[in-house]
């Protein structure tokens, strides 16, 4: 069973530099040559993989929200099962299946942290010639006021970027039906990281006709 075989995100969402702002850009799409005959969804049970409950929360909602706002019905596996609840066996999995069948769900979104990664980039300090520019004074007065223009050593910044994957599957079939991946830089805060994610999210999965409006 291919169903929910897939990382965790882990409590490195909770562990966000303010930099440059967030900047969540989908960076690969994948859909299968033949779609269900489902499609496009019109139930979607929510589930984030992952330990930490305020990251699953802040994605549960965030997506929900994104996915109401286009028309389209949703459950919660926060609604539905304890914080701590990870289906570990083949009948763990079994039953969840069933559970979504039973409340109506036509497909299933998986979303979990691929990976993590940290960057020191350079920014460039500002240069200008040290020509005249009409400024008139003492030695002292101009070397103070030019110093500052004539050089800038620049700093170092480190960026944050989170790579996260979602899965959405076929609950008749089990089947993977979309799967796309997403870059985000430098989150400011966990609500700003889910929110903006879920807008990129739902809106390519309207372009791939997954969900319609």
């Amino acid at each position: 069973m291919r169903l929910l075989k897939l990382s965790s995100m882990g409590a490195a969402l909770l562990l966000m530099v303010a930099s440059c702002g967030p900047s969540t850009k989908m960076v690969g799409t994948w859909k299968p040559e033949t779609a269900s005959e489902n499609l496009p969804y019109k139930k979607v049970f929510i589930l984030p993989m992952t330990e930490n409950i305020r990251a699953k929360a802040a994605f549960e909602n965030s997506v929900a929200e994104q996915l109401k706002r286009s028309g389209v019905d949703t459950e919660l596996s926060s609604t539905h099962y304890p914080p701590e609840f990870v289906a570990s066996s083949a009948q763990d999995r079994l039953n969840l299946v069933a559970k979504m069948k039973e409340l109506g769900c036509d497909a299933v979104l998986v979303m979990s942290l691929l990976d993590s990664q940290t960057e020191t980039r350079h920014v460039q300090g500002n240069t200008y010639p040290a020509g005249a520019y009409g400024y008139y004074g003492g030695f002292g007065t101009y070397y103070g006021y030019r110093y500052g223009m004539v050089y800038d050593p620049g700093y170092y910044v480190e960026d944050k970027i989170y790579f996260l994957e979602a899965n959405v599957y076929d609950v008749a079939s089990e089947s993977l039906q979309w799967s796309g991946q997403s870059k985000t830089y430098n989150p400011s805060d966990l609500e700003s990281f889910s929110t903006g994610y879920a807008e990129i999210l739902v809106m390519q999965l309207l372009r791939n006709n997954i969900i319609a409006e």
